[in-house]
């Protein structure tokens, strides 16, 4: 019998490594690079020369976020998937301009690097900045971070999220991109790392709180790796980047997720309301530094190894058990919710991408940390379900949201780069389908052992023992997967371990061929999901792994009856069609959504501000009646007896329930489906339930008018501006915006306001969500010197948000279409908080 040592010090194949066979994955990293090409890097550059003072050679920037104070976040995504692509073969590829991928990547490091020369010379700047967002005072490049270290967020974003997308993008290209480009972006990279050391030695606890407290993105992560890449060049000041990256380490917020459920009990809820993707980053820098200590090989560093192990573990599985859908993704609205709370939470808004991509940098992590298969089967499932959902195969582009709730359909981002919003989505969407093949094999020199994670066509080259090995997946299609072993010309015969994943899909015990014969227990053991074959490998040896496939329900924590489906590795949703309504709202900053769903010509308008798009009543077509008088749970549990499979493709019909006039439901592939409306989950019934009041009410609900723009809390930034409602503004005092909880509240003698659409017409509303917590704070609420409200919050429920409709005065609607409403705080306290959304409503006539 084979002894077998679980791994635990893996290490990835480059990208130059992995050749990809698959035709989906060579389709969509063809469509992602012709899009890097369309690319004008004189526009990406834009705002970086601006803020050097350096001559511009475009017109202007890029739009969207791009010309706003996030501006920069895409020439950083772009640096990290052009180097990718060029790592693993794509440099050559050319643009109709004639530019190569590798070309264009090499002028943005000439570029950077000309402004970061130029910044050196400039009054104000110190030496080392470059930066890329639109500048409130030209004459204070530097203000977004000022700001951020008073504690002043008005009209700021998220600075040092932007940071990291450069330096992230800087270390990528030192990494992989090969030759001059790569040296000289390294160097870049120290100078600007060098600038962060600079600034952030002189920060305070408080000002290091005060940063710290809004979205940073993985700067800790990114820093991590140019400490190694700097260390590793011969950089004598590379420890002043392991600093700097250890005070971007929040322990305190590591420390409350790994023990909050002991200390408060099992529904601690701790990740309520936090800003997902503000979060999950903090945990992959932190297993960063797992990563470099362990590299350094420091026993006196062990014991903090392991602890940051620990604090990466105790997350990770408090995401993905009560946090995360079907799919693998998870948040609703960017925000997680409470634990287990995931049916009421089903939207157009949930599943952010930038969630998922981070989510796979931990996961990847910890993987070649622990050697255990649970992270190795979650990768696949996110990274098929998720990652491969994200992308219009026929487009190339990306997804914002995937929303959860039935009846919806998913949004892309533009394909003309002219007409891009360039969200964060479309950033990291850029760097997904440029590294499609980076986890599908990983080895261990010290056992000697190849590690097969991933089913897909394609050829690894182990350079180091002088093998290839090519597999040919039938997977999903089918149930088998073949591989070739390939010895080089001066070794006729290699001896290694070949270990291969037995997904936790698999129906039944796996079969395995060794040369078309069964192979003999005596050549392989099965321990911690692997089979570990190990022998004298000769050239042209033929493996075949067999992974017996069912269809699986997975029903949701707050509502058993909320299921869904996977046939082996994918997640099924069935196909409800295109028709003429698929039209888009806004939600946040130029984010694109679905506007309603519909199912069976039932339609329900999905308005709800940010923040505040959950909470969505079912619709009687999403009730699926279930026949033969079974429950839902034996329903359920023998679904296979259910499903027909439709000769010769991934088409599956479900019988035996009652679904309009044909009865019959039809799914496929959910990361297939594009360009129409679908349903992952359904609502499985033995009664479909009565129309009710509460369902009239929802209907009139749906036909009030909201107002646009995004809700209260994530920074005067992202909250309207002038021709955008809401707009918000301060004064006296302030108000705080808490970001990661969707709340703002006044301070002592100070007051916050936003435009509010008003019809003068109609009787108006104004909608305030408060939290029950703030019961016995008070609130005033005005418009100029006309009183609307004085309010103590009095809440008698058991929800933590509840909202109170007040009446808008008509002599303030009067002839008006818009309406400033102030929120302040009385003498000696601060208000209460004003949770998202904000709506005004309305109703009936004057």
């Amino acid at each position: 019998m084979i002894l077998v040592k679980r791994l635990t010090n893996l290490q990835p194949f480059g990208l130059g490594d992995v050749i990809l066979e698959d035709e989906f994955f060579t389709q969509v990293t063809q469509k992602d690079v012709d899009f890097l090409n369309t690319f004008d890097v004189d526009r990406l550059l834009y705002n970086f020369r601006a803020t050097a003072g350096l001559k511009n050679k475009a017109s202007g920037p890029y739009n969207g976020w791009e010309n706003t104070r996030i501006g920069g976040h895409t020439l950083g995504h772009y640096l990290a998937a052009a180097a990718q692509a060029v790592a693993g073969g794509y440099g050559d590829c050319k643009g109709i301009d004639g530019v190569t991928l590798s070309q264009r990547l090499a002028a943005l490091i000439a570029g950077l690097a000309e402004c970061q020369a130029a910044s050196g010379n400039r009054s104000g700047m110190k030496a080392g900045f470059i930066f890329g967002a639109t500048m409130a005072d030209p004459a204070k490049p530097e203000l977004q971070f000022d700001k951020l270290e008073e504690g002043n967020q008005a009209d700021t974003w998220v600075p040092w999220y932007t940071m990291h997308k450069i330096m992230n993008g800087l270390v990528e290209t030192a990494k992989l991109a090969g030759g001059q480009t790569a040296e000289q972006a390294l160097e870049v990279a120290e100078k600007l790392g060098e600038w962060m050391y600079e600034r952030i030695c002189g920060w305070s606890k408080e000002t290091r709180k005060r940063v710290l407290s809004v979205e940073y993105g993985g700067m800790n992560d990114c820093l991590y790796e140019l400490y190694k890449c700097a260390r590793a060049a011969g950089y004598a000041q590379a420890d002043h980047f392991k600093q700097v990256a250890h005070t971007f380490d929040e322990e305190y917020l590591f420390k409350e997720i790994l023990t909050a459920p002991a200390v408060k009990g099992k529904d601690a809820n701790i990740l309520n309301n936090r800003h997902a993707n503000t979060t999950i980053p903090k945990f992959v820098g932190a297993v960063n530094r797992c990563l470099t200590l362990k590299a350094e090989g420091d026993s006196a560093s062990e014991a903090e190894q392991k602890q940051y192990l620990e604090y990466c573990k105790a997350f990770w599985n408090l995401v993905t058990q009560h946090h995360t859908y079907i799919t693998g993704g998870n948040s609703e609205c960017e925000h997680f919710g409470k634990d287990d709370i995931l049916d009421a939470e089903r939207s157009n808004t949930n599943c952010e991408t930038c969630n998922v991509h981070n989510m796979l940098k931990l996961t990847r992590a910890l993987f070649m940390l622990t050697g255990e298969r649970k992270y190795a089967d979650y990768y696949e499932n996110t990274f098929i379900n998720s990652i491969l959902a994200s992308v219009n195969r026929e487009t190339g582009m990306t997804t914002y949201f995937q929303p959860m709730a039935t009846g919806c359909f998913k949004t892309y981002c533009n394909s003309d780069v002219n007409k891009n919003y360039f969200w964060c989505c479309t950033g990291t969407g850029l760097e997904n389908f440029t590294k499609l093949g980076d986890s599908i094999f990983f080895y261990d020199d010290e056992s000697s052992t190849l590690l097969v994670n991933q089913y897909f066509s394609s050829t690894v080259n182990w350079k180091a023992k002088g093998i290839k090995l090519s597999q040919k997946s039938d997977i999903p299609m089918g149930e088998a997967v073949s591989f070739t072993v390939e010895t080089t010309a001066d070794s006729a015969a290699t001896d290694f371990t070949l270990a291969l994943r037995i997904p936790d899909w698999t129906a039944a015990t796996p079969s395995l061929l060794i040369n078309d014969a069964d192979a003999d227990t005596k050549d392989f053991a099965e321990e911690d999901g692997y089979l570990f074959i190990k022998r004298n490998w000769q050239s042209g040896d033929t493996i075949t792994l067999n992974l017996p496939m069912e269809i699986r329900a997975y029903t949701l924590p707050d509502n058993p009856k909320a299921a869904a489906f996977k046939y082996g590795p994918v997640v099924l949703a069935a196909e409800l069609g295109r028709d003429d309504k698929m039209s888009l709202r806004q939600v946040g900053v130029q984010c694109d959504v679905c506007a309603n769903k519909i199912i069976r010509g039932i339609s329900l308008p999905l308005n709800g501000n940010y923040g505040g798009t959950n909470g969505l009543k079912p619709i009687a077509p999403e009730y699926i009646l279930i026949k033969n008088a079974q429950s839902t749970e034996d329903f359920l549990s023998n679904i296979n007896e259910h499903f027909e499979r439709q000769p010769g493709s991934l088409t599956f019909v479900l019988h035996d329930i009652g679904f309009g006039d044909s009865g019959d439901l039809t799914f496929s592939p959910y990361y297939l489906i594009n360009n129409q409306r679908y349903g992952i989950y359904w609502l499985y019934v033995t009664e479909l339930p009565k129309q009710t009041e509460a369902d009239d009410a929802e209907k009139e609900l749906a036909k009030y008018t909201f107002i646009e723009g995004i809700g209260v809390g994530y920074g005067t930034q992202t909250e309207g501006n002038e021709t955008t409602a809401p707009y918000m503004q301060e004064s006296g005092t302030g108000s705080v915006g808490q970001p990661h909880e969707l709340t703002r509240y006044a301070k002592d003698g100070g007051s916050f306001s936003y435009v509010c659409k008003v019809n003068p017409d109609k009787k108006n509303y104004l909608q305030c969500n408060f939290l029950r917590d703030d019961n016995g704070k008070r609130i005033i609420i005005k418009s100029g010197d006309t009183l609307i409200a004085d309010y103590i919050l009095s809440c008698d429920g058991s929800e933590e948000k509840f909202f109170k409709l007040f009446e808008i005065p008509e002599s303030l609607t009067k002839g008006k279409d818009g309406l400033r409403i102030e929120f302040s705080a009385a003498r000696w306290s601060d208000s209460a908080r004003l949770a998202a959304p904000l709506n005004t409503l309305f109703l009936g006539s004057n």
